[in-house]
């Protein structure tokens, strides 16, 4: 039978696993919705996805500009 220190351990080697994991899906995630990244200048870009063409996104960068 395990000690309760063995378990504890166990315990804490789970929850590591776990927060990296979801660390990795978080960020995973957060990229697949900013979608393409479109440098206006050297300190400023406009995200784009679905629909929107890359004209359009130069478009609106020019705007913001």
């Amino acid at each position: 039978m395990a000690s309760s220190s063995e378990f504890w351990k166990l315990v804490r080697i789970g929850v590591t696993v776990l927060v990296i994991l979801l660390s990795v899906l978080a960020w995973i995630g957060r990229k697949s919705k900013l979608g393409t990244k479109l440098q206006i200048t050297t300190q400023e870009s406009v995200n784009y996805s679905g629909t929107v063409t890359e004209q359009e996104a130069q478009s609106l960068g020019r705007v913001l500009q």
